[in-house]
C-alpha cells in the first residue's frame, strides 16, 4: 500500500485527471514548483479561477506545514479532479518536529499573522482533515467546484 492509499483517502480509486508531484522539503523552490505545476494542471482541466485560487492557497498552507513542522525530507502533492470537486492530499514521510503534536486549527486574533494556516484550509474546503499513513501524515482538502 502506498502512502496515498491508506484509510480515509479516495485518491486510490480516482480515475479522473490527477497530478502526483514528489518534492524535496529542503528545496527553497518546492512551494513555487507545487503552485506552478498545480496551476498548469488545473488550467488544463478547465477549473474556474475561484477554485484555482482556493487550491493554490490550500497547497501552499499544507506544504508549508510539512516543511515547518515535520522532519520529512520529502512531500507528495496529489491533486485529483473528482467531477464536482478537487481533492488535494499533501503527504509527509516523517514525524512532527515536536513529538506528540498534531495539526490543529487555532483561534487567532485579527492582528495575529501566525497559526492561521489550517484556518485558511478549513475556510476554502468543503471537507478537510488528516489521517496517518505508513510513514507520517496525510492532510487532505476538498474544494467544491462551481456548478
Amino acid at each position: 500500500m502506498s502512502a496515498t492509499t491508506g484509510a480515509g483517502t479516495v485518491l486510490a480509486t480516482c480515475l479522473g485527471p490527477r497530478l502526483e508531484l514528489p518534492l524535496r522539503t529542503d528545496n527553497a523552490m518546492a512551494g513555487r514548483v507545487a503552485r506552478d505545476t498545480a496551476r498548469m494542471y488545473l488550467a488544463s482541466w478547465a477549473v474556474d479561477d475561484g477554485a484555482v485560487y482556493a487550491v493554490l492557497q490550500v497547497v501552499t498552507e499544507l506544504l508549508g506545514n510539512v516543511v515547518r513542522h515535520t522532519d520529512s525530507a520529502y512531500a507528495l502533492v496529489v491533486i485529483c479532479h473528482l467531477g464536482d470537486r478537487i481533492r488535494i492530499e499533501i503527504v509527509d514521510f516523517g514525524r512532527p518536529r515536536v513529538p506528540g503534536t498534531a495539526p490543529v486549527v487555532h483561534e487567532v486574533g485579527d492582528d495575529e499573522e501566525d497559526r492561521r494556516g489550517l484556518t485558511l484550509v478549513e475556510f476554502f474546503s468543503a471537507k478537510a482533515g488528516d489521517f496517518p499513513n505508513e510513514c507520517g501524515l496525510t492532510r487532505y482538502s476538498e474544494i467544491a467546484l462551481a456548478a
